[in-house]
């Protein structure tokens, strides 16, 4: 089986869930994203490829950061501009989007 990228769907009315785009950049599934704040930003994060932003607008890659350890779980502060990401070994790493 191969990984093409994650479908991104609307479901904010259930009777009509509408798929949006795939989004394409992780090699393999992801282990946790998050939305930013204002509905623009989503971050993906897969062990051992790190962090992806993506532009949901235009369904496109933005950024990538390198981990340094398996991140597990990720939040936007209410600002939207700064991101917390929950690391296996108990870290929390905070990072600026961008």
């Amino acid at each position: 089986m191969s990984f093409s990228g994650f479908k991104f769907f609307d479901t904010t009315e259930v009777a009509s869930v509408r798929e949006l785009g795939t989004l394409r950049g992780h090699l393999t599934g992801v282990s946790a994203a998050t939305i930013a704040p204002d509905g623009r930003t989503l971050v993906s994060i897969k062990p051992q490829q790190g962090l992806r932003f993506w532009d949901l607008p235009t369904l496109r890659e933005v950024a990538g950061v390198t981990m340094p350890a398996t991140g597990e779980w990720l939040r936007f502060a209410p600002d939207g501009h700064t991101l917390a990401v929950g690391l296996i070994d108990g870290a929390i790493r905070l990072f600026k989007a961008p």
